[in-house]
């Protein structure tokens, strides 16, 4: 006779990015505390709501346990804050209830992304979608579903994060929210996208950005916008990737926001050879930029310019200014990319392969999987280019032919420069 089942879900052991954190972060770190201490404030989340008032007690076992990995977490202020707030939050009410703490586990998931750790920021979004009651809290549900699908796309989980995109697009219809359902589309054109589908990303975001126009979503089709500039450089249409992205820069409102589209489109510069407009629009961004960190970025990608263009007096400048400053590890992880590869394209191989495990190093450090990729693939391409080519050869072989950019957005990044100039003065 055969056994019967219940038809239910096997088992599944929740949070365990954070267990793979552990193990791949040497103890005693903060990283490895935080995450010890993330696992447990999470896993006590999950017990107070599914078995009730007893886990919300400080003297209860587990309550105490994940008290004491929060409190012994000393090297990061900000982590600890943030942890203390939910655990705060569950001895305050006593009776299981998610919805008063999921805006503190949401805020949780937004501190561990700025810190590139996608996947443990995945996990953290969708405990959020998993106990968020999308009836009261339609903002919370759609957010949390939209992050986790960014996590999960940029970890290369793509039937996931199309998932996410696709429940966060449900919600907005269901509210009948047009402008918050193109935000989802786009989401899973981004998924095409980031699955080297070009063509099928473009057709979307196209369609996606005349339906953004339509309902004068302005910050909308600024956003499809610059993913489509994206989409055309991937494409190597370096035109078509310029004249979008400038599009994308003079309808973005937000400072910020505008500000990292402006370090696309000088990036697009740089590679099509627009080095002058290039250089206006980084300088602006290093002289005027709101955050810190999009300044050394700026800075870095000026040391990426000076390669492109041959300009070794301003490579080296650069090389000396951003090698005197205590970078973050995720900028200098950045800082070491570019570094590596200027360094091969002024035929010092040598010096490029050091600087790439240097940046290799940090990046297996701090769990940065995509730069993780990246290096290790520039690693072999400079194998086999020291085995096919003199390092001179490969130096004028990268850098691209001089152009210039369209006139009417090399006179606005010259104005912008010269306006910021005159501002800073």
């Amino acid at each position: 006779m055969p056994i019967r089942r219940p038809r239910t879900p096997p088992p599944a052991l929740r949070h365990v990015a954070f267990l793979e954190t552990m193990a791949g972060a040497p103890e005693r770190t903060p990283l490895h505390e935080g995450a010890h201490a993330t696992l447990l404030t999470l896993r006590l989340l999950d017990h107070w709501l599914a078995l009730g008032s007893d886990f919300a007690d400080p003297d209860m076992a587990a309550h105490r346990a994940a008290r004491d990995a929060v409190t012994a977490l000393r090297g990061d202020a900000e982590w600890r804050a943030a942890l203390l707030s939910i655990l705060n939050a569950v001895s305050s009410l006593q009776q299981p209830d998610a919805q008063p703490v999921l805006p503190r586990v949401y805020a949780l998931g937004g501190l561990i992304e700025r810190r590139g750790l996608l996947i443990e920021a995945g996990d953290i979004y969708e405990t959020v979608a998993r106990y968020v009651d999308s009836n009261v809290h339609l903002d919370l549900a759609f957010d949390a579903h939209m992050r986790r699908g960014f996590c999960l796309r940029n970890n290369g989980a793509f039937e996931w994060a199309d998932q996410a995109y696709a429940n966060a697009a449900s919600l907005a219809a269901r509210d009948r929210d047009r402008v918050r359902v193109i935000m989802a589309r786009h989401g899973q054109a981004k998924v095409e996208w980031s699955r080297g589908n070009l063509p099928a990303a473009d057709t979307a975001m196209e369609k996606l950005a005349a339906e953004a126009e339509e309902l004068e979503a302005s910050r909308v089709l600024a956003m499809v916008l610059h993913d489509r500039s994206g989409v055309a450089h991937d494409r190597d249409d370096l035109p078509r990737a310029i004249r979008l992205g400038y599009d994308a820069f003079i309808r973005t409102e937000d400072d910020f926001e505008r500000e990292r589209v402006l370090l696309d489109l000088a990036n697009y510069l740089s590679v099509f050879g627009a080095t002058d407009s290039a250089n206006d629009a980084l300088r602006a961004l290093e002289i005027s930029a709101r955050s810190q960190d999009l300044r050394w970025s700026a800075q870095i990608n000026l040391l990426a310019l000076s390669a492109r263009s041959g300009n070794e007096m301003m490579f080296q400048q650069y090389r000396r200014r951003l090698s005197e400053v205590l970078l973050p590890p995720r900028i200098r992880v950045e800082f070491l990319v570019n570094l590596g590869e200027a360094c091969a394209q002024f035929g010092q191989l040598h010096e490029a392969r050091q600087t790439y495990k240097q940046g290799l190093s940090i990046a297996e450090e701090i769990g940065a999987n995509r730069r993780i990729f990246q290096i290790e693939e520039a690693l072999v391409a400079l194998e086999a280019q020291e085995e096919q080519k003199t390092a001179a050869h490969v130096a004028h072989a990268k850098r691209p032919a001089r152009s210039a950019a369209p006139d009417d957005i090399a006179t606005a990044l010259r104005d912008l420069l010269s306006e910021v100039s005159g501002a800073a003065a």
